[in-house]
């Protein structure tokens, strides 16, 4: 519900701030420290192609970083499933605003 809205904009805000304090460093210190967080990290990338990912945000010369999220306010509906506080998003709408947002 609104907290997870709250938390995961202070996740995005952490990892933007990450961004901007590392984006000028060379590929030798990003990958060291790659090295200590993948360990860390659950996901369904490959630590390749996450590597894949940073060298090709390098190479782009990405200055900026802007963040959305998913479902956005307005596409969604509160629920409990399962005693577990949910937002079921409304798919068509959150794509359309995402197209809107990246201007697909």
């Amino acid at each position: 519900g609104y907290d997870d809205c709250e938390r995961t904009e202070r996740q995005r805000k952490v990892l933007v701030s990450v961004f901007n304090k590392l984006k000028n460093s060379n590929i030798s210190i990003l990958l060291n420290i790659a090295d200590d967080i993948l360990p860390l990290v659950t996901t369904n990338l490959t630590s390749t192609q996450i590597l894949g990912l940073v060298t090709n945000i390098m190479l782009m010369d990405v200055s900026d970083i802007e963040t959305y999220r998913i479902p956005a306010d307005g596409a969604f509906t509160p629920a409990t499933i399962r005693d577990m506080a949910v937002l079921i998003p409304d798919l068509p709408k959150n794509r359309e605003l995402l197209k809107e947002y990246i201007g697909y």
